[in-house]
């Protein structure tokens, strides 16, 4: 693999490691997983398809796996008091541009503790892994450092809206792309979900980031 194409290659890297990090909540406070095949279906039901995300050539391939973020900051919310009743792991979609695209979805016991689990999920610990999960990509071949990041504006389509950007320089010799991680966070009832997007030089655009926000949160009122 030549440099290049390792700096390339971390694109759809960051998601996979931001997905990790969102799907795991941290190893020792998952909240506690009472899983039933009506909440689950609700949950997939919010995912997004490769129809969804338009005219580029997406590719799809299986959701990152677990792993733990943070360990020695304690990044991840402490959810072991909470009963999660519905989860669904949408795939990491991939293009040709650059860019990757993931989400999981989250249902609780009760609208309460949806609320609960937002409250100590959308802190700044949050930007801080993201940082943290952009940099790891350093062993691709390219040292990843985070130059600056910044809060989403997004439409407030269900209860809960919440976004952020971390932006990020991959320096490969004389090569220095950016590496742009968003999170868009959204919340309704008893339901929460995240979107990922990755890329590499230029990072999604507002509109293409509502519309799939708009798109998720009618899921949501319907679940």
């Amino acid at each position: 693999m030549t440099r290049r194409s390792g700096v390339i290659g971390g694109a759809a890297l960051v998601v996979g490691l931001a997905l990790s990090q969102q799907v795991a909540f941290g190893a020792n406070g998952d909240p506690q997983k009472r899983l039933t095949a009506a909440d689950s279906k609700r949950a997939t039901s919010v995912l997004l398809t490769k129809a969804d995300l338009g005219a580029a050539s997406w590719k799809s391939a299986a959701g990152a796996q677990e792993s733990s973020c943070g360990i020695v900051l304690a990044l991840n919310p402490v959810e072991s008091d909470l009963v999660e009743t519905g989860l669904a792991t949408g795939p990491l979609f991939t293009n040709k541009n650059y860019e990757a695209l993931a989400q999981t979805v989250h249902l609780f016991a009760t609208p309460r503790q949806a609320n609960t689990a937002w409250a100590r999920t959308v802190t700044k610990k949050l930007v801080i892994c993201m940082e943290q999960q952009v940099e790891n990509t350093s062993s691709m071949g390219a040292a990843v450092s985070v130059t600056d990041w910044s809060p989403l504006k997004l439409p407030k389509t269900v209860e809960h809206v919440a976004g952020y950007r971390v932006t990020a320089t991959a320096t490969s010799g004389k090569t220095k792309p950016k590496v742009y991680l968003d999170v868009i966070l959204l919340g309704q009832a008893r339901t929460m979900t995240k979107i990922i997007f990755s890329s590499l030089r230029k990072p999604f655009s507002t509109p293409y980031e509502t519309r799939l926000a708009q798109l998720v949160s009618q899921r949501l009122r319907s679940t």
